[in-house]
């Protein structure tokens, strides 16, 4: 996301534990806990330097979380991780770090949430008939694809991974239930990108019951 926006003049600086990409036309800073340098005192110091973009490494506790979050309603850009296991429940993380509705509300564009599943080898991917319990447990029926293991892939029926991911969108109705603390759905979840690429036969069914049986 960062080289996408890079460019145009903008100031963008990034706080990491560790810094993993260097990436040139930026200022990247590797925090430091041994000397006192973490996330919400470097936070705290380049916002004396007022710059349009601020990428943070990761939200992990209440101050960096404040910090950050007014730093978004007071004209800059952030970028930043939580770690939580879909898209809604990161605004309630946010809120369990004591953040109030208000702020999340004014501040949140938007949030991904995304896993990596592997990918079914292309040089052994065969296709079969899912089973009748399968098919009556899950709701699915005809054909799937797996690999049976060649030299390609060492035998594992797999090579590389790819992201399952979801989206959600902060628009005013988002914005609106968020500040008066209602229950939050999302249109297409992980689960429904995962499927979709078990059907397409880019990964497998176990691959696809990691996520499907992962907590929400």
């Amino acid at each position: 996301m960062i080289n996408e926006i890079k460019g145009n003049k903008l100031s963008i600086v990034t706080i990491e534990d560790p810094v993993e990409y260097v990436t040139k036309d930026i200022t990247q800073i590797n925090i430091n806990t041994k000397i006192g340098l973490d996330f919400p005192v470097m936070l705290r110091s380049i916002l004396r330097g007022d710059p349009d973009v601020i990428m943070v490494g990761e939200i992990r506790d209440q101050e960096t979380a404040k910090i950050a979050t007014r730093a978004a309603i007071t004209g800059h850009k952030v970028f930043s991780t939580l770690h939580t296991n879909s898209a809604v429940s990161s605004i309630w993380r946010l809120r369990d770090m004591g953040v109030e509705p208000y702020i999340i509300s004014s501040c949140l564009s938007l949030v991904i949430s995304q896993k990596l599943v592997k990918k079914i080898c292309p040089y052994c991917k065969t296709s079969y008939k899912i089973g009748k319990t399968e098919s009556e447990i899950l709701g699915l029926e005809g054909t799937l694809y797996k690999g049976i293991g060649c030299e390609k892939c060492n035998n594992t029926g797999y090579s590389g991974r790819t992201v399952v991911y979801e989206l959600l969108k902060a628009d005013e109705e988002l914005k609106d239930k968020i500040k008066n603390d209602e229950k939050i759905e999302i249109n297409k979840s992980i689960k429904d990108n995962a499927l979709k690429l078990l059907m397409f036969g880019i990964t497998s069914l176990e691959e696809y019951l990691k996520i499907l049986y992962s907590g929400d």
